[in-house]
């Protein structure tokens, strides 16, 4: 099963995912409310909740400040799970995938164009420029993941580390029935294949 909210998945331009898999698989997709998931676990892809967060604020983060509206943001849709009956499990990435470091590589260097780009249009006036920018330049770090789980911890919500990258951990969650769906905004998480996938939230 894949549940998708189809207007946020053909409007996205989020560089998270397979190009093109979405629409290969749209015929199996359905679309449902949160409330379909009562009485069940919901496995979350951590990193991928914490960048669409990571939106409210970008510009702190980009540029190294302190705040903790990503969080306060995060846990909204955490209370609104809860608030439909659904038991939340998040799950977050472990250490940097070794076969990925010339991808992470490109993707700093990536992130470092683009906050120069940031600086240089909000101080040439353009902030709707420089934000987008700043958007594209964040980089979801421990120290934010650390932020989180003080908040999860705080909140009694489970979590999980995955040794790497969380997506082979997700699929092990829902295919171990630990979990009945697993919530992501990153379409590479498809492929690995479980029970049923809830997509853009």
């Amino acid at each position: 099963k894949f549940s998708v909210n189809r207007n946020r998945a053909r409007r996205s331009t989020d560089a998270m995912g397979i190009s093109q898999l979405l629409p290969l698989v749209d015929a199996a997709a359905v679309d449902v409310h949160i409330s379909a998931f009562r009485k069940k676990t919901a496995a979350i892809d951590g990193y991928a909740w914490l960048h669409r967060a990571s939106r409210t604020c970008a510009l702190e983060m980009a540029r190294g400040s302190f705040t903790n509206k990503f969080v306060e943001h995060f846990t909204k849709w955490i209370d609104m799970l809860v608030a439909h009956g659904v038991t939340p499990l998040v799950v977050l990435d472990g250490a940097p995938l070794p076969a990925k470091r010339l991808t992470e590589l490109e993707r700093r260097r990536a992130r470092a164009k683009s906050r120069a780009l940031a600086d240089a249009a909000m101080a040439a006036g353009e902030r709707a420029k420089a934000m987008e920018a700043y958007g594209k330049a964040v980089d979801i770090s421990p120290e934010h993941a650390r932020q989180l789980i003080c908040e999860l911890r705080r909140r009694g919500v489970a979590y999980v580390v995955a040794p790497y990258e969380a997506d082979a951990q997700l699929a092990h969650l829902a295919r171990a029935g630990l979990a009945d769906v697993v919530s992501t905004e990153d379409s590479a998480r498809l492929p690995f294949g479980r029970p049923a996938v809830l997509y853009t939230l």
